[in-house]
């Protein structure tokens, strides 16, 4: 009798054994995809902020920039008149 009932006892925590060992693989499945995901985004992110280094590092370059301003500002210096006046 006594063997029995532990047979049945040793069945029933196979069971629930197997049921947990199911859930945590399906719940390690899941959050494997989602890291895959975030690792996905995690790249396509870091190429975007490759192509946008190098566009600031065109944007700001100073022969560039100095190409502009005599372009299209046409600034000249800056008299030492002026400065006098405007200090007075």
């Amino acid at each position: 009798m006594h063997i029995k009932i532990l047979n049945i006892v040793l069945v029933l925590l196979n069971i629930v054994v197997i049921i947990g060992l199911f859930i945590t693989k399906s719940q390690t499945h899941t959050l494997y995809n989602a890291a895959r995901q975030f690792e996905i985004e995690l790249e396509k992110k870091e190429s975007e902020l490759n192509i946008l280094n190098a566009e600031f590092a065109y944007l700001t370059s100073s022969s560039r920039i100095k190409d502009l301003a005599s372009r299209y500002l046409a600034l000249i210096p800056i008299e030492k008149k002026r400065i006098m006046e405007h200090l007075e």
